[in-house]
């Protein structure tokens, strides 16, 4: 019997095996069943956190859109792309006093990079909220280049798993994909990450994947929730290693926030 991450790396490649045989046709279901009651304190709240996103309705431009939030510990930038053949959602967060930022989900180097520096931004960390194909194609290109082969990438342990079995990822879909170096630093529930004077909360967000974040600002009003949760839908609960039941626990934790 095979054991531990051996084991781990098997189960990634039969149950993708299965994902794309199965066309991809089920968009989390069960946990959508889960949440479907107009009276939910899950949907609800779903729709609370949806709403709250869809006043700046950042998701209709597709080149980065930047905007800043100031509260008594100083100013936010964050900025927003969709990027990639999977119209992933990556994000440059910087700190308005002190020029360092994050990158949260490399989809698309080239794209971060240069819009770092336009706006003056050194980078100081690179945050995967998990590590699905989509969320790390440009990590490994990033990493290559001089100014960030020293940054740490952070990445919650449980995701290891995906994140060392990103060429059969990419495979999958008859993409080429170099694998990613091995990240520096784990992320974990509770850890506050800051980014100058810019603090981030890691919440553990199980379900679409094992070892998925979202990461949550208090003093500025915002949560990244990776793909825990989008404006009008919720993550899937079909891929490797998803747990719907997990999935639910996670989203009723969210939209408890303050």
């Amino acid at each position: 019997l095979l054991r531990g991450k051996r084991y781990e790396r098997l189960q990634v490649v039969v149950m993708a095996v299965r994902m794309m045989n199965s066309g991809f046709k089920s968009l989390c279901g069960s946990i959508r069943r889960g949440v479907a009651s107009p009276q939910s304190p899950v949907n609800q709240g779903c729709k609370r956190l949806a709403s709250s996103a869809a006043k700046d309705q950042w998701w209709q431009d597709r080149t980065f859109r930047f905007f800043q939030r100031d509260s008594e510990q100083g100013g936010a930038i964050l900025s927003y792309e969709i990027v990639g053949p999977f119209q992933m959602n990556q994000y440059l967060l910087g700190c308005a006093e002190t020029g360092r930022a994050a990158l949260i989900d490399v989809g698309d180097a080239a794209a971060l990079h240069s819009t770092a520096a336009q706006h003056g931004l050194s980078i100081t960390h690179i945050l995967q909220t998990h590590a699905h194909i989509d969320h790390i194609m440009g990590l490994a290109e990033l990493k290559r280049q001089p100014s960030f082969s020293e940054v740490p990438v952070y990445l919650h342990p449980a995701d290891l798993p995906w994140y060392q079995a990103a060429p059969m990822q990419s495979g999958m879909f008859g993409l080429p994909l170099e694998q990613p170096s091995d990240p520096e630093e784990e992320l974990f529930d509770g850890q506050i990450i800051k980014v100058g004077h810019v603090p981030l909360e890691v919440i553990h967000t199980p379900g679409h994947c094992p070892g998925h974040c979202a990461l949550y600002c208090e003093p500025h009003g915002f949560l990244i929730a990776g793909d825990l949760l989008f404006a009008g839908s919720v993550g899937r609960t079909d891929f490797p290693m998803s747990d719907p039941s997990l999935m639910r626990e996670s989203l009723k934790r969210v939209t408890e926030l303050p």
